[in-house]
Protein backbone atom coordinates (compact mmCIF):
# COMPACT_ATOMS: atom_id res chain seq x y z
CA UNK A 1 0.00 0.00 0.00
CA UNK A 2 1.30 3.24 -1.00
CA UNK A 3 1.03 6.40 0.89
CA UNK A 4 -0.86 9.27 -0.21
CA UNK A 5 1.03 12.12 -2.13
CA UNK A 6 0.40 15.83 -0.50
CA UNK A 7 0.21 18.59 -2.60
CA UNK A 8 1.60 21.80 -1.28
CA UNK A 9 1.17 25.40 -3.31
CA UNK A 10 3.68 26.68 -5.25
CA UNK A 11 5.57 29.29 -3.50
CA UNK A 12 5.88 31.58 -6.70
CA UNK A 13 4.25 34.85 -6.34
CA UNK A 14 3.96 38.05 -8.58
CA UNK A 15 4.98 41.29 -7.34
CA UNK A 16 3.60 44.04 -8.67
CA UNK A 17 4.07 47.95 -7.52
CA UNK A 18 1.14 49.44 -5.50
CA UNK A 19 0.90 53.10 -5.64
CA UNK A 20 -0.39 53.51 -1.96
CA UNK A 21 -2.04 56.77 -2.43
CA UNK A 22 -3.39 56.36 -6.00
CA UNK A 23 -4.42 53.06 -5.07
CA UNK A 24 -4.44 52.07 -1.49
CA UNK A 25 -4.48 48.44 -0.67
CA UNK A 26 -7.80 46.88 -0.20
CA UNK A 27 -8.87 44.90 3.45
CA UNK A 28 -8.05 41.45 3.06
CA UNK A 29 -10.22 38.52 3.21
CA UNK A 30 -9.49 35.40 5.78
CA UNK A 31 -10.60 32.60 3.90
CA UNK A 32 -11.30 30.16 7.52
CA UNK A 33 -13.87 33.05 9.17
CA UNK A 34 -14.98 34.97 6.50
CA UNK A 35 -13.29 37.91 8.18
CA UNK A 36 -12.04 41.20 7.00
CA UNK A 37 -9.33 43.20 8.64
CA UNK A 38 -8.06 46.50 7.93
CA UNK A 39 -5.03 47.05 5.79
CA UNK A 40 -1.96 48.64 8.71
CA UNK A 41 -0.54 50.70 5.93
CA UNK A 42 0.07 54.65 6.96
CA UNK A 43 -0.32 57.15 4.33
CA UNK A 44 0.63 60.07 7.60
CA UNK A 45 3.33 62.44 6.84
CA UNK A 46 5.44 64.39 9.31
CA UNK A 47 4.18 67.92 9.81
CA UNK A 48 7.14 70.53 9.67
CA UNK A 49 9.48 71.27 12.24
CA UNK A 50 7.95 73.94 14.98
CA UNK A 51 4.56 73.86 13.41
CA UNK A 52 1.33 72.15 14.64
CA UNK A 53 0.51 68.63 12.72
CA UNK A 54 -2.66 68.46 10.93
CA UNK A 55 -5.25 65.55 11.25
CA UNK A 56 -3.76 63.39 8.75
CA UNK A 57 -0.19 64.31 9.92
CA UNK A 58 1.82 62.75 12.45
CA UNK A 59 2.09 65.26 15.87
CA UNK A 60 5.54 66.89 16.73
CA UNK A 61 6.37 67.27 20.25
CA UNK A 62 6.78 70.68 21.23
CA UNK A 63 9.49 71.90 23.99
CA UNK A 64 8.72 71.06 27.18
CA UNK A 65 8.28 74.92 29.11
CA UNK A 66 8.76 75.43 32.78
CA UNK A 67 6.09 75.59 34.91
CA UNK A 68 5.62 78.58 37.38
CA UNK A 69 5.21 77.76 40.72
CA UNK A 70 5.40 78.90 44.48
CA UNK A 71 7.60 77.15 47.31
CA UNK A 72 6.06 75.74 50.28
CA UNK A 73 8.18 77.60 52.15
CA UNK A 74 7.26 80.79 50.85
CA UNK A 75 3.63 79.69 51.74
CA UNK A 76 4.23 78.91 55.29
CA UNK A 77 5.95 82.39 55.69
CA UNK A 78 3.06 84.38 54.32
CA UNK A 79 0.54 82.37 56.41
CA UNK A 80 2.29 83.30 59.19
CA UNK A 81 2.78 86.99 59.02
CA UNK A 82 -0.59 87.46 57.44
CA UNK A 83 -2.02 86.03 60.54
CA UNK A 84 0.13 88.11 62.47
CA UNK A 85 1.72 85.14 64.20
CA UNK A 86 5.12 86.90 63.23
CA UNK A 87 6.15 90.36 62.73
CA UNK A 88 9.51 91.82 61.20
CA UNK A 89 12.31 93.44 62.40
CA UNK A 90 14.14 94.64 59.06
CA UNK A 91 17.34 96.45 60.77
CA UNK A 92 18.18 93.83 62.69
CA UNK A 93 16.72 91.04 60.29
CA UNK A 94 14.72 89.14 62.60
CA UNK A 95 11.28 87.95 62.86
CA UNK A 96 9.43 88.37 66.24
CA UNK A 97 6.81 85.95 67.34
CA UNK A 98 3.71 87.25 68.25
CA UNK A 99 2.78 84.70 71.11
CA UNK A 100 6.02 85.55 72.97
CA UNK A 101 7.27 88.71 72.00
CA UNK A 102 11.49 87.70 71.34
CA UNK A 103 12.82 86.66 68.43
CA UNK A 104 12.19 83.27 66.91
CA UNK A 105 14.84 81.04 67.53
CA UNK A 106 16.74 80.02 63.88
CA UNK A 107 19.45 77.01 64.73
CA UNK A 108 22.42 77.20 62.17
CA UNK A 109 22.89 73.83 59.59
CA UNK A 110 25.72 72.59 58.28
CA UNK A 111 26.22 74.55 54.96
CA UNK A 112 25.90 77.99 57.09
CA UNK A 113 22.52 79.08 56.54
CA UNK A 114 19.86 79.82 59.89
CA UNK A 115 17.11 77.48 59.68
CA UNK A 116 14.02 76.63 61.74
CA UNK A 117 11.09 74.01 61.73
CA UNK A 118 7.48 75.13 61.20
CA UNK A 119 4.15 72.77 61.97
CA UNK A 120 2.06 73.54 58.82
CA UNK A 121 -1.17 71.58 58.46
CA UNK A 122 0.02 68.74 60.27
CA UNK A 123 3.66 68.91 58.67
CA UNK A 124 6.73 69.85 59.31
CA UNK A 125 8.55 72.67 57.12
CA UNK A 126 12.00 73.76 56.85
CA UNK A 127 11.95 77.90 56.93
CA UNK A 128 15.23 79.53 56.33
CA UNK A 129 15.48 83.09 58.04
CA UNK A 130 16.94 85.25 55.27
CA UNK A 131 13.95 83.68 53.03
CA UNK A 132 11.45 84.46 55.75
CA UNK A 133 12.82 88.25 56.43
CA UNK A 134 12.90 88.49 52.51
CA UNK A 135 9.67 87.60 52.31
CA UNK A 136 8.45 89.46 55.13
CA UNK A 137 9.75 92.52 53.51
CA UNK A 138 9.37 92.53 49.86
CA UNK A 139 5.66 90.82 50.08
CA UNK A 140 2.29 92.13 51.17
CA UNK A 141 -0.40 89.50 50.18
CA UNK A 142 0.25 85.88 48.44
CA UNK A 143 0.12 87.43 45.00
CA UNK A 144 3.38 89.03 45.51
CA UNK A 145 5.42 85.51 45.95
CA UNK A 146 8.07 84.87 43.91
CA UNK A 147 6.43 82.43 41.15
CA UNK A 148 8.95 81.20 40.07
CA UNK A 149 11.25 78.10 41.32
CA UNK A 150 14.34 79.66 40.17
CA UNK A 151 14.72 82.36 42.20
CA UNK A 152 16.67 82.31 45.53
CA UNK A 153 17.12 84.71 48.14
CA UNK A 154 21.14 85.75 48.41
CA UNK A 155 23.17 87.53 50.86
CA UNK A 156 24.63 90.79 49.29
CA UNK A 157 27.52 90.99 51.08
CA UNK A 158 28.02 87.03 51.46
CA UNK A 159 27.84 86.62 55.27
CA UNK A 160 25.30 84.40 55.85
CA UNK A 161 24.26 85.21 59.60
CA UNK A 162 23.57 88.99 57.84
CA UNK A 163 19.79 88.46 57.28
CA UNK A 164 19.01 92.18 57.19
CA UNK A 165 16.43 92.91 54.79
CA UNK A 166 18.52 95.44 52.92
CA UNK A 167 21.48 92.67 52.15
CA UNK A 168 19.22 90.58 50.58
CA UNK A 169 18.08 90.43 46.90
CA UNK A 170 16.58 88.18 45.06
CA UNK A 171 18.05 86.70 41.70
CA UNK A 172 18.35 83.07 39.50
CA UNK A 173 20.26 80.26 40.78
CA UNK A 174 22.94 80.87 38.24
CA UNK A 175 23.89 83.95 39.46
CA UNK A 176 23.80 82.97 42.98
CA UNK A 177 27.18 83.40 44.20
CA UNK A 178 29.14 80.93 41.96
CA UNK A 179 31.07 79.13 42.11
CA UNK A 180 29.16 76.27 44.24
CA UNK A 181 32.91 76.18 46.72
CA UNK A 182 32.70 79.72 47.60
CA UNK A 183 28.88 80.35 47.86
CA UNK A 184 28.89 77.06 50.51
CA UNK A 185 31.63 78.60 52.37
CA UNK A 186 31.70 82.25 51.56
CA UNK A 187 34.11 83.24 54.33
CA UNK A 188 35.86 85.92 52.58
CA UNK A 189 35.18 89.80 53.68
CA UNK A 190 35.53 93.06 51.53
CA UNK A 191 38.92 93.31 52.69
CA UNK A 192 40.07 89.72 51.54
CA UNK A 193 38.28 90.14 48.42
CA UNK A 194 39.79 93.49 47.34
CA UNK A 195 42.97 92.20 48.67
CA UNK A 196 42.96 89.34 46.37
CA UNK A 197 42.27 91.29 43.44
CA UNK A 198 45.10 94.16 44.28
CA UNK A 199 47.83 91.27 44.82
CA UNK A 200 46.68 89.26 41.56
CA UNK A 201 47.29 92.44 39.11
CA UNK A 202 50.33 92.91 40.71
CA UNK A 203 51.27 89.43 40.16
CA UNK A 204 50.51 86.91 42.32
CA UNK A 205 49.29 83.56 41.21
CA UNK A 206 45.84 81.82 42.08
CA UNK A 207 47.38 78.98 43.45
CA UNK A 208 49.79 80.94 46.05
CA UNK A 209 46.53 82.48 46.79
CA UNK A 210 44.87 78.95 46.68
CA UNK A 211 47.23 77.44 49.50
CA UNK A 212 47.78 80.49 51.63
CA UNK A 213 43.58 80.76 51.77
CA UNK A 214 42.86 77.17 51.85
CA UNK A 215 40.90 76.93 48.69
CA UNK A 216 40.61 75.88 45.04
CA UNK A 217 42.67 77.97 42.72
CA UNK A 218 39.17 78.00 40.82
CA UNK A 219 37.08 80.39 43.73
CA UNK A 220 40.61 82.38 43.75
CA UNK A 221 40.29 82.65 39.73
CA UNK A 222 36.82 83.50 39.79
CA UNK A 223 36.82 86.14 42.73
CA UNK A 224 39.66 87.87 40.83
CA UNK A 225 37.71 88.04 37.85
CA UNK A 226 34.69 89.10 39.25
CA UNK A 227 32.73 86.33 38.79
CA UNK A 228 32.12 86.13 41.93
CA UNK A 229 31.45 88.99 44.70
CA UNK A 230 30.41 91.18 41.97
CA UNK A 231 28.92 93.95 45.14
CA UNK A 232 32.91 94.27 46.10
CA UNK A 233 34.14 97.39 44.03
Amino acid sequence: MTAPTRKFPSKTCSAEVVDSVSNPPQPVANQRFGRKFPSKTCSAKAAPLGQPASAEGVRVPRPAQRLPGIRLQDLVIMTKLTSRNWTLDPAKGELISSRTGKPIRFHTNDDGYQAVSVRFRGHRVRVLRHRAVYIAGACRTFKDLPTDFDLQVDHINGDLTDCRFENLRLITSRENNRPRSGYMLRIFGTDEVESMRERYAAGVSTQEMAEEYGVSRCTIWRIVTRRTYKEVP
